[in-house]
């Protein structure tokens, strides 16, 4: 048994996001036109599932993340990102107030 996350995404009457997780099992698995065994991190897979159609049309399973019923990580909302930028990495390293 497999677990789709987040799944079904919607807000409820108060504009809170409720997050409905989709349950299948795996039928099969592909890589090209070579049928799998079993899949290994890395490369792409298409894996078959008892999933309806309905729910995979229109890139509506864009993002989602597949993975053991229980074993997928939290769904976030909203994060704060710090940054910096690394001039020396970039190629602008100043000096003088030139370009090098």
């Amino acid at each position: 048994e497999i677990e789709v996350w987040p799944g079904i995404v919607t807000k409820d009457a108060q504009g809170k996001i409720q997050c409905i997780p989709i349950f299948s099992r795996v039928v099969s698995l592909f890589a090209e036109h070579n049928a799998l065994q079993y899949a290994v991190p890395g490369g792409l897979i298409g894996v078959g599932t008892t999933v309806d159609p309905t729910l995979t049309r229109a890139d509506r399973l864009v993002g989602q993340v597949l993975g053991e019923v229980g074993k997928l990580p939290d769904v976030f909302i909203e994060i704060e990102i710090n940054f910096f930028l690394l001039r020396r990495l970039l190629g602008v390293r100043t000096q003088g107030g030139e370009k090098q």
